[in-house]
């Protein structure tokens, strides 16, 4: 009898305990998950008030904009602003210059992005699954090189370009169309691979870029989605290299915007806002890919 009500005894409080300390846990995750949600709301406005502000800027009119004062939100809200960028003409040709702008850009954004995917794809997969001679030196190099800054390369390229006299927007595409990031991007995804699935292929008579093409690329899908939304970013945003080969010659987006420099600051963030939005929009499409590719670059060798 007395060891019946000892055990009842030790079962309750062993249940207090364990009630207790599942108490305590459940009240800790609620502080954690409140901290946690309050650092991402206080973060995402930080990182997004600079983009609302630039967007109420540009629908503002003249006297707003240059109002002493401060305002977070349009009084007297106009489009005026977007209409006059997005019916800009050349004083020249009378030709609509953004049309001409965005032309240019999809051009150096699409063939300078495909051709990036096939060299670093394959860059990435010889140096994954080849053993080649030599072939950790060359990378190791690849990597180190990424430590110099691309402005000291700039002098280098201008002259081979001046040799070659491509003064047009394929003197824009061809220095881009290897990246060492991407090389080793895309090796990390390589190497998650198993080696058998390229081995088994070898075996039944496959060629090696049958093996790279048919068994290996298919499933690197989402780093493939990454690199895209990362050259499509670059290429879009990229100002320095047409500016020095192209000129006023061939204009881009991001040389367009330029043209309103020192003019009404209400037409650049119209400007800036209408290069802005197809990234954004982009980037939504393909976050999951993008999420997902940033996850599994972090594989050893």
């Amino acid at each position: 009898m007395v060891d019946t009500m000892n055990n009842k005894t030790n079962l309750e409080t062993k249940k207090k305990k364990q009630s207790r300390f599942k108490s305590k846990r459940f009240r800790r995750n609620l502080y954690e998950n409140i901290f946690l949600w309050i650092t991402r709301i206080a973060l995402g406005i930080v990182f997004a008030f600079p983009l609302y502000w630039a967007f109420i800027t540009s629908i503002k009119p003249p006297e707003e904009i240059s109002s002493p004062v401060i305002s977070l939100f349009a009084q007297n809200p106009t489009f005026e602003n977007y209409r006059y960028v997005l019916s800009y003409r050349n004083l020249h040709t009378g030709q609509i210059q953004i049309f001409q702008a965005l032309r240019n850009t999809l051009l150096l954004t699409i063939v300078g992005g495909g051709l990036n995917i096939i060299v670093t794809a394959l860059a990435g997969y010889s140096f994954a699954k080849l053993r080649f001679k030599g072939h950790k030196v060359v990378f190791r190099i690849l990597i180190a090189s990424m430590m110099i800054p691309g402005v000291i390369t700039l002098f280098p390229s201008f002259i081979v370009i001046s040799r070659l006299r491509m003064w047009n927007i394929f003197g824009v595409i061809l220095p881009g169309i290897s990246s060492v990031f991407n090389i080793f991007f895309m090796r990390q995804f390589f190497l998650t691979l198993p080696d058998e699935l390229g081995e088994s292929a070898e075996v039944d008579g496959a060629s090696e870029f049958r093996i790279f093409w048919s068994i290996y690329l298919p499933q690197v899908k989402p780093a493939i989605a990454a690199i895209a939304i990362f050259n499509f970013q670059g290429g879009w945003n990229n100002f320095l290299g047409p500016y020095i080969i192209l000129g006023s010659r061939s204009l881009v987006l991001s040389t367009f915007i330029k043209y309103f420099e020192g003019n009404h600051f209400g037409h650049t963030l119209a400007a800036s806002m209408l290069m802005t939005l197809p990234i954004l929009i982009i980037f939504i499409i393909f976050q999951k890919y993008f999420m997902q590719s940033i996850a599994m670059t972090g594989v050893k060798e």
